[in-house]
């Protein structure tokens, strides 16, 4: 009986020692949480030395809360497997964006000579993410030029203006710093395919990403088209030569 209750007070005492042991309590956004110590902490991870003898590092973009304290019931000691998965925190795997442009071609080739066209235009690209400074993908758009006064023209067609083009190109796009602790970071992107009523094109194109998720940014870029088209001249056609157009655009990628 003696030996009983000396083994009860021993139990009890390494439950009350682990638990005044037990300083802080991480909240994973994954559902998991861990209680220990944390020994070290920067600007970008942690890492704690849990109670079950590990230490396990995170990124701070993984964790939901960290809390202090002494009132730890029902926490587990250690991460426990889960079967969910956070995709908007995950780098690598598919992704798409959508964008509208809008701009002004630089070309004076009108009849008149007067107002630039004004190039509008939707694009849908998909792809994979290899890590979030590389990405590669397809997409397809609809554009449509405002007041061309006769800019493009299909010597095909009887002198038909056409005011209508549909880009299909390959993509490649990427982050120029990390995001892991920035809400806005600037990325750059190269587009180049074929047009539609159009023909060759590439565009290139600089901006600015606002999202703190890995994923799920609006997107703000400036870019040019180097697009080859027929441009009207008042005498006689010119031929098939490049427009340069300069458009502003606005998305959305997740």
């Amino acid at each position: 009986m003696k030996k009983l209750i000396i083994l009860v007070c021993l139990v009890f005492s390494g439950v009350s020692l682990s638990a005044q042991q037990v300083k802080d309590v991480v909240y994973l956004n994954n559902g998991n949480i861990v209680k220990g110590e944390i020994v070290s902490s920067t600007d970008t991870e942690i890492e704690i030395h849990a109670t079950n003898g590990e230490l396990y590092t995170f990124r701070k973009i993984e964790i939901r809360r960290i809390d202090s304290g002494e009132q730890l019931d029902a926490i587990p000691d250690a991460p426990k497997k889960s079967n969910f998965v956070r995709y908007g925190e995950r780098e690598k795997g598919y992704w798409a964006s959508v964008d509208l442009g809008l701009g002004v071609a630089l070309d004076r080739y009108a009849k008149n000579n007067t107002s630039p066209a004004i190039p509008i235009d939707l694009n849908v690209a998909m792809g994979y993410r290899f890590n979030e400074f590389i990405m590669v993908g397809l997409g397809a758009g609809v554009r449509y030029y405002a007041h061309q006064d006769d800019l493009r023209y299909h010597n095909q067609e009887k002198n038909r203006d056409y005011a209508w083009s549909f880009p299909l190109y390959a993509q490649l796009r990427g982050a120029f710093i990390s995001g892991h602790t920035r809400s806005m970071v600037p990325y750059w992107q190269l587009s180049a395919g074929y047009t539609v009523n159009d023909g060759v094109m590439i565009q290139p194109a600089l901006g600015l990403r606002f999202g703190a998720a890995t994923r799920h940014h609006f997107t703000l870029s400036l870019s040019y088209t180097a697009q080859q088209g027929y441009k009207y001249c008042e005498k006689s056609l010119a031929g098939k030569k490049f427009l340069n157009l300069v458009q502003i655009r606005l998305g959305y990628q997740f």
